[in-house]
């Protein structure tokens, strides 16, 4: 993602400058999600997590970032991931996760905390 950020205003700067924006921040998601695993499971729910992206662009969230730190608990491990100003109704986002999570021990995907507004320890 940063390398394709870096490519479009490489070749902005050289054919239109004015066009030229910073990329949109995390702040400017309007809901959030978090995919969750028991703790044993963090590694197999770090390597669905693109999976996860690819499928929520194919349900009409194109603008999906995920949040680069576990939030963890005793109990689970999570990513949250930003679903941009298009978010898939809360029904369809539990569907998404049932399907690419499964087979993680404890995994969901439900709407979250904005990791931004309300920073938990990990």
């Amino acid at each position: 993602m940063l390398t394709a950020e870096l490519f479009r205003a490489w070749e902005l700067l050289d054919t239109a400058p004015d066009r030229l924006c910073a990329p949109p921040t995390l702040t400017e998601h309007t809901t959030w999600a978090l995919a969750t695993a028991a703790p044993p499971e963090e590694g197999r729910l770090r390597g669905r997590l693109l999976a996860l992206t690819a499928a929520l662009k194919d349900a009409g969230t194109p603008d999906t970032r995920i949040w680069p730190r576990p939030i963890t608990t005793p109990h689970h491990t999570g990513y949250a991931i930003g679903l941009g100003t298009t978010p898939p109704e809360t029904h369809r986002l539990a569907e998404i996760g049932a399907e690419v999570l499964r087979g993680l021990k404890g995994a969901s995907l439900c709407p979250g905390p904005n990791p931004v507004a309300h920073p938990r320890a990990t």
